[in-house]
């Protein structure tokens, strides 16, 4: 097991290291038909049980991950990272905040989206998250709302 994962890291690494990444324009630029990019995550239902119970305490996120101030490659990185050492670590409820990001001004009715909220959601529909992930989705606004997501792993299989 462990040395599956170990390959999943160095594959990862190295999809990342090949993607063009632009961090002048921090636009998106990473090529997911390259790196395997699946609908299928995004598609799946939260349980709403279990993001109900998340909402009122009685379930606790296990680890967080913060992504305020973190260039765009960097976030990638980390993303990758937090997911799989979370799954190793057998931890299921995760927070990733990427903040709300840069907002236009009020001529135009507080418009705008951050870069890596717009992203993560890529990133988080990779192919190779397929066998992780259960589910994400916007965290509750008592964890930061539009601005951060709740991922649900799938339990480790030995």
């Amino acid at each position: 097991m462990k040395k599956e994962l170990l390959n999943l890291k160095k594959k990862l690494k190295t999809r990342i290291s090949k993607a063009n990444f632009s961090d002048e324009e921090n636009i998106d630029t990473f090529d997911y038909s390259e790196a395997d990019y699946t609908e299928n995550i995004y598609q799946r239902i939260p349980d709403t049980q279990i993001l109900k119970k998340i909402k009122r305490g009685k379930l606790r996120v296990e680890s967080t991950l913060d992504l305020h101030g973190l260039k765009y490659k960097e976030s990638h990185e980390r993303v990758f990272n937090f997911i799989i050492s979370s799954y190793e670590n057998r931890k299921r409820i995760l927070l990733i905040i990427t903040g709300k990001g840069k907002r236009l001004g009020t001529e135009d009715g507080w418009t705008g989206q951050g870069v890596l909220r717009q992203s993560l959601p890529k990133w988080l529909s990779n192919k190779v998250f397929e066998e992780k992930i259960s589910w994400f989705n916007v965290a509750p606004p008592n964890y930061g709302g539009n601005g951060a997501y709740i991922i649900y792993l799938k339990k480790l299989r030995e």
